[in-house]
């Protein structure tokens, strides 16, 4: 097989996935994956392994997310330099959620300055070999922002409501994108990361975040917030040792459940296996 380290994304992405049974096969490991793997390396078998061929249909939620994403996509696509950024929204695509997050970028706008508004990529599919850990990081990354102070920030955007387990999780994905980009070859600093929810009307979350000095914060109208905070090297040190966990679990094929009796029922397709599993009525 070709050095990984040589390869070019598209051979990357076309020779890895994530297979025990083909040995030549690389092990690539999407950010999505990552994260679903450190909730469950049960979830992610299933989904990953055992129905690799099959794809679950969009969830309205799902549909709408991509709606969101997509119109902050058009708000960059047609943004050339004007101050006013709602009408850099076709009038058929307003909803809720995309005119919050307008209402948003439009205060970062104004705070950030023109020159620092439009990021530097969006929605770019990005792979990468991790020659230490031998695996292949896939990721596409919502935007990267040049904060005023100089350095990158990473910028991810979020539908549904926010709170502090949320916000880690969000994190620890955008941690991710800095290893990613630092494995290839990006020199400048990455000093922030920046999360817009548009979604957001936690009452207790919002003042949190206002009220801590150490972030940007700003709001919508009616709701909606955009957080900006340093990268912390606390974040990044937690990152490297999840990443190692995962990588080494999936290699070893381990795959054990993380039962919740709230999160199981509610949000997974496999909970019936898993319960009928804890209670004995069926086993793997």
């Amino acid at each position: 097989m070709k050095d990984p380290s040589k390869m070019s994304i598209e051979e990357l992405k076309s020779n890895s996935s994530y297979d025990p049974t083909e040995n030549d096969k690389l092990l690539k490991l999407s950010k999505s994956s990552f994260m679903t793997y450190l909730k469950c390396p049960r979830q992610m078998w299933m989904q990953k392994v055992v129905l690799k061929d099959m794809r679950m249909p969009a969830t309205p939620e799902m549909e709408r997310g991509t709606r969101i994403h997509t119109g902050l996509e058009t708000l960059y696509d047609n943004w050339e330099g004007q101050s006013t950024l709602a009408p850099l929204i076709p009038v058929e695509a307003h909803e809720e959620g995309i005119d919050e997050m307008v209402y948003l970028e439009q205060q970062r706008i104004d705070l950030w300055g023109i020159e620092h508004f439009k990021p530097i990529e969006y929605e770019e599919y990005r792979a990468v070999w991790d020659a230490e850990r031998e695996v292949v990081l896939v990721g596409l990354i919502d935007a990267i922002l040049v904060h005023p102070d100089g350095g990158l920030c990473i910028y991810e955007l979020k539908t549904g409501n926010m709170n502090d387990g949320k916000l880690s999780r969000t994190r620890r994905e955008l941690c991710y994108y800095a290893h990613m980009l630092r494995l290839m070859g990006e020199t400048r600093p990455i000093t922030h990361f920046a999360y817009i929810a548009p979604d957001c009307d936690n009452v207790d979350f919002v003042m949190k975040m206002v009220n801590d000095a150490k972030r940007q914060v700003m709001l919508g109208d009616e709701k909606g917030i955009l957080i900006i905070e340093k990268v912390n090297q606390r974040s990044m040190n937690a990152f490297y040792k999840a990443l190692d966990g995962a990588v080494e679990g999936l290699k070893a094929h381990e795959n054990p459940m993380k039962w919740s009796d709230y999160f199981c029922p509610q949000w997974c397709d496999f909970s019936p296996a898993c319960e009928s599993e804890l209670t004995g009525v069926d086993s793997w």
